[in-house]
């Protein structure tokens, strides 16, 4: 694997990480609006930090094992091989 290849996965990476943080707060902000309207009163509580956290490191961590496997399967392959593998 190319050092250029493992750069843009991090990058991915660091996107999955602020998107997980966007959708936390968005969610939770989606939360109390939601429970506003069936209660009819607006109620801030606590986010639940500890699930949303749970829940970023496991999607974050699963994406970059989809991707690091199949790379580095990939980049210790021979490309000749790897073609004639394919036909």
């Amino acid at each position: 694997m190319e050092g250029g290849t493992f750069f843009e996965i991090l990058i991915f990476s660091w996107y999955a990480i602020i998107a997980s943080i966007v959708g936390a707060v968005l969610g939770t902000i989606c939360t109390w609006f939601i429970h506003a309207a069936v209660t009819e009163q607006l109620t801030l509580t606590v986010p639940p930090v500890l699930p949303i956290l749970t829940a970023t490191i496991c999607s974050v961590s699963t994406c970059m094992g989809a991707t690091l496997i199949p790379l580095r399967r990939i980049g210790s392959m021979n490309i000749v091989d790897s073609i004639e593998a394919v036909e």
